[in-house]
């Protein structure tokens, strides 16, 4: 259901998918590996299910690993990058999809999800509210001109006291969830399409990414 949801979600949002089927499986991935992504494969980790009483938060570490493994399809999978030295390129724009976009859309797997864990809290009207919340915080954010924190590092040379993941994933997907913000939905989302269009089953860098923002807001 995740992974049809978050389909579904991404061509609308990023535009058509390139290959003719998305093949998922399951395996034992080891800790703190929830999946990984190749082009039309996807392999989700299922050792946190392998005892019966297992932590009901299981089933939204689920539906977050397979929504970003999904992403993968569209950063990465089809606009490549390279992974070493710009890792914010695939893993931050697919962050921002499982994040800023499946988790901000109310969806059929979302709300089964919280049937599953007992939980009342997932409601249109909280996904809506998330929403707003999330805009208040990245408006705040530009207002206050907070100090740079630069994402364009490769792995083996992270900023000083930041952790490669962080800087891949977190601060990854902080840059574009603020940029939505900064430049209104409508103009981020057609200049990410462009951008998805544009490098259509080719390599792109950040440079690259910028290029096809300034198009659209500078």
């Amino acid at each position: 259901m995740t992974a049809q949801d978050s389909f579904h979600i991404f061509t609308k949002k990023i535009g058509k998918y390139p290959y003719k089927e998305i093949d998922i499986t399951e395996g034992l991935l080891g800790k703190d590996t929830g999946g990984m992504e190749y082009p039309g494969l996807i392999m989700i980790d299922a050792s946190g299910f392998l005892q019966k009483k297992h932590p009901l938060d299981r089933y939204n570490e689920l539906t977050e690993d397979v929504s970003h493994e999904v992403g993968h399809q569209w950063f990465y999978g089809t606009v490549g990058s390279d992974e070493y030295m710009e890792p914010w390129l695939d893993e931050g724009l697919t962050n921002l999809l499982e994040n800023g976009v499946y988790d901000l859309t109310y969806t059929k797997s979302k709300s089964y999800c919280a049937k599953l864990m007992h939980s009342k809290f997932y409601t249109r009207k909280n996904v809506k509210r998330a929403n707003k919340i999330l805009k208040e915080n990245a408006n705040q954010f530009i207002n206050k001109n907070q100090k740079a924190n630069y994402i364009n590092y490769p792995v083996n040379n992270p900023p000083k006291g930041v952790d490669t993941e962080d800087m891949a994933y977190k601060l990854g997907m902080d840059f574009p969830a603020v940029l939505k913000v900064a430049m209104g939905e409508n103009k981020f989302f057609d200049a990410l399409h462009d951008y998805y269009q544009t490098y259509y089953l080719k390599q792109a860098t950040t440079q690259d990414f910028l290029n096809i923002i300034s198009k659209y807001d500078n």
